[in-house]
């Protein structure tokens, strides 16, 4: 509570300098509208960019959930069709949790050791390479295209797998250039051995 003594001394401030006190409102209010601007597109901004960002950790961790399933159970599976949905099942698990992105691809492959497909690139699924490409019109993972039927999980030295995500992160807002950000993700790991029963 502001003392009586300094409020009166405020009050005769006021009306011994009147146009002070318009002055400085003025000031004030065009402050204002530099400052104001200027706030709301770094609230735009952070809000976003952190969407963006939370949607690639999402992305990230769909293609280490996929890499994980594959390398403990893909190569040991009998019915390998079966293995391989299941790793899709799992990544598709994790990208339901997006906020404002759509999946585009999932790709397994047998990985070199820089984690790259047979291929050597992510624009053509060759080899031992499985592909899925997202519906929109479904909202779902069409049917799976190529194969990778004879993964090696025997013996001392066996491959790896690799599992790569792409989705499309949506900004909110288009201020800041492409309302778009693809996302690209790769996970590998080396398959493990399987049962020697299971070796041929």
């Amino acid at each position: 509570m502001i003392p009586d003594r300094i409020r009166r001394a405020h009050e005769l401030r006021r009306q011994a300098h009147p146009v002070d006190a318009r002055r400085e409102r003025g000031v004030i209010a065009v402050e204002a509208a530099f400052a104001i601007p200027i706030m709301v597109m770094l609230a735009v901004g952070i809000l976003a960019f952190g969407q963006a960002y939370g949607d690639a950790s999402i992305t990230s961790g769909a293609s280490r959930s996929g890499a994980r399933l594959a390398s403990a159970s893909y190569a040991g599976a009998t019915d390998k069709n079966a293995a391989a949905a299941s790793v899709l099942a799992a990544v598709q698990a994790d990208l339901a949790n997006l906020r404002g992105s759509t999946p585009v691809e999932v790709w397994m492959y047998q990985a070199a050791t820089n984690g790259d497909p047979p291929s050597g690139n992510y624009t053509t699924c060759s080899g031992n390479c499985i592909k899925w490409t997202w519906n929109t019109s479904t909202s779902t993972f069409g049917s799976s295209s190529g194969s990778w039927s004879n993964p090696d999980g025997c013996g001392a030295t066996t491959d790896y797998v690799g599992v790569f995500v792409k989705t499309t992160v949506r900004l909110n807002t288009g201020m800041f250039g492409s309302r778009t950000i693809t996302v690209k993700q790769k996970t590998s790991m080396r398959i493990e051995p399987i049962l020697s029963t299971l070796c041929p």
